[in-house]
């Protein structure tokens, strides 16, 4: 259910995205853009962590998959989530977020424990919001 309700969420923000907004709409779009930045850094990271450190990992650990053949599995899953059009600035997202995949696996292998990679993607996707905030208005 979880998974589902993050891959909604991912699917009307890449729509929030292609939409133009409306003069008079200004303030309901800042209030949407908020809504969407706070789910980006709490119910997403979660959602996906679930997904591809614990859920597609038990998945591969159980047909036979050794650790590293899993990390790197559900780190180029996880980039290739990401990926949400044909663009060539695309490519570069993908490779960054198999990355991240990576690291995220490892760290969960490492711990043991789910909450560390949750931890990372939350500051992770901090960053990135807080980044492209300030280029916006710049």
């Amino acid at each position: 259910v979880l998974g589902l309700a993050a891959c909604m969420i991912k699917l009307l923000m890449e729509i929030r995205l292609q939409l133009p907004p409306k003069p008079d709409s200004i303030a309901f779009e800042k209030r949407i853009d908020d809504f969407f930045d706070l789910l980006s850094c709490t119910l997403v990271p979660m959602t996906e962590e679930l997904i591809f450190r614990e859920r597609l990992k038990n998945v591969f650990s159980y047909h036979g998959a050794g650790s590293i053949e899993t990390i790197m599995k559900t780190a180029l899953l996880f980039g290739l989530g990401h990926d949400s059009s044909k663009a060539k600035h695309n490519r570069n997202k993908v490779l960054m977020c198999t990355f991240s995949g990576f690291l995220a696996a490892s760290l969960h292998a490492l711990t043991g424990n789910l909450w560390a990679p949750v931890v990372a993607h939350v500051a992770n996707n901090v960053f990135v919001i807080l980044h492209n905030r300030s280029k916006s208005r710049a």
